[in-house]
């Protein structure tokens, strides 16, 4: 609770000075994570008291993140990286490094520990290594420098980003599940969609494109929004692979969907120095597609399984649903609206949250009392955990990066490989993308990508957002990629199916998403439906939108192999041709794929009328 409240409070009078709201936010992390994330169990929450070890471990991690804060005046004052550090300078910056990478095993998993291991290993020994990406190394001293007191490393723009607008987003997460939106949520996304052929699937997709505007967080809409979907869609009828891949694939959604994206898209809106908002009205008409392409996957799957839909009497009317609860998405509107109207991130999230309390009194069932006020704060905190540990790991990474020059270096790396081909570029850093990604969660992926890959493209002429959105949304799918999909894999125990299986039926279902970035690559416009950027005209937008709208309709007919009917091995690689035709800007393109679209139908049109 007083994590959360100190968050509150420097929400609502003032954050503190940057490294003195840092610390202490790391120093709250660091020592709850202590003591309720055991050394020898991974998971948050324990019925035993915390043993000694895990309260020397906690007391450790507060006082190394407070030190500077106490050593404050000295520490400002001081010309980095030349005037000497003192002893206990030394010690502070060892020792939080250590309580850093062992709250990040703990919380997060040992792969991105591993990864920034790796890289205090490249700082030291980067003079061994021979060619583009060797360098002449640090001293130990210096290398402590930059992962503890520059502005870079633990302390750098990620913590900074926990520490004011991604905590406070998953706090209002914590007041909006307590409201009871999410309840909300699935009866409209039942009323919705659940009468229509593959019902239960697309249940499955609406409702996690609207929890994911709230939550931003894919493994959380996945448990949360899957713990109801993946048993529909298996008492349908749906394999239990394909239900567990159908969620994992919408829930990762969650990411790119507005006006909430996690704390990924903040991050990314300090990196390029734009306001959030910008960020988050670009990824609209991305997110849309997404969520557009894995439902045609889902319907065309359906028909061709002949999977029944569900009676319209066991579903909630749409009119009830609206009637008694759509009062309960004007938090959400609060937050549009002070978004929209200009207001910083931090102003809009905390209103937002307040909001939640007087509007949960318009019903006698969705109060929010006391008690759920404290449980809110308690959730609130003990979610962010990850978060905050990840954050201050990747400024590790980031710290090194910078100092080494080795970002530039991959970038110049991609660049030669690609041979100055846009679409080997493209290939490379999403390759890239995807295997930076693997086993880590969204924020540190997106993190390291972007200061390792991004710069390729950004080199070669992406405008700058559409660059990072380029990585962005590989870094998400990574999450679904195999070897380690953690989505997959911690659906498939609900489904009880293969996780391998289910991986591979996530990667299918989401198809989309691993096209779009490559769509608005070529073509930019689409990250800019409000046409604020110059040369952005209506007809682009709107020309560039319906091209990949149907391209993707076509993607997923050809991969599932129905349009009106069954669809044959002919029509099947003519939807195919139209639809990467289709997905590649350019008026001849657009032109030869709405033909194979045209053609397809009519050819299974004459099959229909030829039929006995």
């Amino acid at each position: 609770m007083a994590f959360s409240l100190f968050q509150l409070y420097t929400a609502a009078f003032g954050t503190f000075e940057q490294s003195i709201q840092r610390s202490v936010h790391l120093a709250f992390g660091l020592a709850l994570l202590g003591l309720t994330y055991p050394l020898r169990r991974r998971g948050a929450g324990t019925a035993e008291a915390p043993p000694l070890r895990d309260w020397a471990f906690a007391l450790l991690g507060a006082l190394a993140s407070l030190y500077v804060v106490l050593q404050h005046d000295r520490l400002t004052t001081r010309i980095s990286m030349v005037t000497p550090l003192e002893t206990l300078d030394l010690a502070a910056g060892v020792i939080l490094t250590l309580v850093v990478l062992e709250a990040c095993r703990r919380a997060v998993g040992a792969g991105l520990a591993l990864v920034a291991v790796g890289f205090i290993l490249y700082g030291f020994v980067g003079w061994l290594i021979p060619g583009r990406f060797g360098h002449p190394g640090f001293a130990f001293d210096q290398l402590v420098e930059v992962v503890f007191l520059s502005s870079e490393g633990i302390f750098g723009i990620p913590l900074g980003v926990s520490a004011t607008y991604a905590f406070l987003f998953i706090v209002f997460g914590g007041f909006l599940m307590r409201l009871g939106l999410m309840s909300f949520f699935a009866d409209l996304a039942l009323a919705l969609a659940g009468a229509t052929s593959g019902g239960p699937a697309k249940v499955a997709i609406v409702c996690s494109a609207l929890f994911g505007t709230i939550s931003g967080s894919g493994i959380a809409n996945a448990i949360t929004t899957g713990s109801f979907t993946v048993p529909l869609m298996v008492r349908v009828g749906y394999k239990p692979h394909f239900a567990a891949g159908v969620e994992s694939a919408a829930s990762m959604g969650g990411n790119i969907m507005p006006p909430v994206m996690g704390a990924a898209a903040f991050i990314m809106a300090d990196f390029l120095g734009v306001p959030y908002q910008q960020v988050a009205v670009a990824a609209i008409i991305p997110a849309v597609l997404y969520f557009f392409g894995a439902g045609a996957m889902v319907h065309f799957e359906a028909l061709k399984q002949g999977i029944p839909r569900i009676p319209r009497a066991e579903l909630p009317p749409l009119g009830r649903v609206l009637r008694e609860r759509a009062y309960l998405v004007i938090p959400v509107a609060g937050l549009i609206y002070f978004l929209w109207s200009g207001r910083s991130a931090i102003f809009a999230g905390f209103w937002a949250t307040m909001l939640t309390v007087p509007v949960s009194y318009l019903r006698r069932e969705t109060r929010i009392t006391p008690r759920k006020i404290v449980d809110a704060l308690e959730w609130g905190a003990l979610t962010a955990l990850p978060v905050v540990t990840a954050c201050a790991v990747v400024g590790v990474i980031l710290g090194i990066v910078a100092q080494t020059g080795v970002g530039v270096k991959m970038a110049s790396a991609i660049l030669t490989l690609a041979h100055g081909n846009m679409f080997l570029t493209l290939v490379f850093a999403m390759l890239a993308s995807l295997l930076l990604g693997t086993g880590l969660p969204t924020t540190p992926t997106y993190i390291i990508t972007a200061a390792l890959t991004a710069p390729a493209l950004v080199k070669f002429g992406l405008p700058p957002l559409a660059a990072h959105f380029f990585v962005f949304y590989y870094g998400i799918l990574a999450d679904i990629t195999p070897p380690t999909a953690i989505a997959p894999y911690a659906l498939s125990a609900i489904a009880r199916s293969d996780p391998n299986r289910t991986c591979w039926a996530a990667c299918l279902v989401a198809l989309s998403g691993f096209i779009v970035p490559f769509v608005f690559a070529y073509e930019p416009a689409m990250l800019d439906p409000l046409m604020a950027w110059p040369g952005t005209t209506a007809y682009r937008v709107a020309s560039v939108t319906l091209s990949a709208v149907l391209g993707v309709l076509m993607l997923s007919a050809a991969l599932i192999g129905w349009l009106r009917s069954r669809a044959t091995p002919l029509e099947r690689l003519l939807l195919l041709v139209g639809a990467v035709a289709l997905i590649t800007p350019g008026l001849v393109t657009d032109l030869v794929g709405g033909s194979m679209l045209a053609l397809v139908l009519g050819l299974q049109a004459w099959r229909g009328r030829s039929r006995p």
